[in-house]
């Protein structure tokens, strides 16, 4: 899911890979490589990537990890 959603937020704003990556404190072949997924993004480049994007891009939107399903007690 991050992958998709930095190419969406880089197509809407119109934002060359090597100029986010600056802005973000990355280097332009990461963002290449997190963007066709030969590279998964860690905390401190997702941090990054959620700044530079204005939130547009989650952190957990990197996470591969399913999210845990929430049950609600009830009063028996």
């Amino acid at each position: 899911m991050g992958p998709e959603l930095l190419r969406a937020f880089l197509n809407a704003s119109h934002e060359t890979q090597a100029a986010f990556a600056s802005r973000a404190g990355l280097r332009p072949p990461t963002v290449c490589q997190l963007l066709n997924g030969s590279k998964r993004a860690g905390l401190k480049a997702a941090l990054a990537i959620e700044r530079a994007s204005g939130g547009a891009v989650p952190v957990q939107s990197w996470s591969s990890k399913p999210k845990p399903k929430v049950r609600l007690a009830t009063a028996n």
